[in-house]
């Protein structure tokens, strides 16, 4: 039952993903809401989801949305020091920040962004690929 339901999970994604690309925001969301459903347990599955998920509420000018998403998705990441180095952990800091300084939490936002710096450090050829100006 545990792999038929990996696979499930796994097409539900992979058309998310896609129609998140296509930039069909609200389906993708409808279908990464599914893959949460359908992965409760698996916390680096969830951290991106939940960071995916905001990504699409930013797009759609849904900040709070959005934040919540990205707050969510940041708790999780931080809880596991190995998923903390993979590439979205990068851009979830960036995106979070941004929203975090538009609400006016400057200190946080500072120190996420920061955060997201000292990845890009380590990482060395990480850039942005737009600025985030919203």
């Amino acid at each position: 039952m545990k792999f038929i339901k990996k696979i499930v999970s796994d097409w539900f994604y992979s058309k998310a993903s896609s129609k998140m690309r296509k930039e069909e925001y609200k389906e993708a969301i409808d279908i990464y809401m599914k893959v949460l459903d359908l992965e409760k347990d698996s916390g680096i599955v969830n951290a991106i989801t939940l960071f995916e998920i905001g990504y699409c509420h930013y797009n759609c000018d849904h900040f709070d949305k959005a934040l919540h998403y990205f707050t969510k998705s940041y708790n999780i990441y931080k809880k596991n020091k190995t998923i903390m180095k993979m590439k979205p952990f990068y851009y979830l800091l960036i995106y979070y920040s941004s929203l975090l300084k538009r609400k006016g939490d400057i200190e946080l936002a500072d120190q996420i962004f920061k955060e997201a710096k000292e990845i890009e450090a380590v990482k060395g050829s990480i850039r942005m690929n737009r600025a985030i100006t919203k």
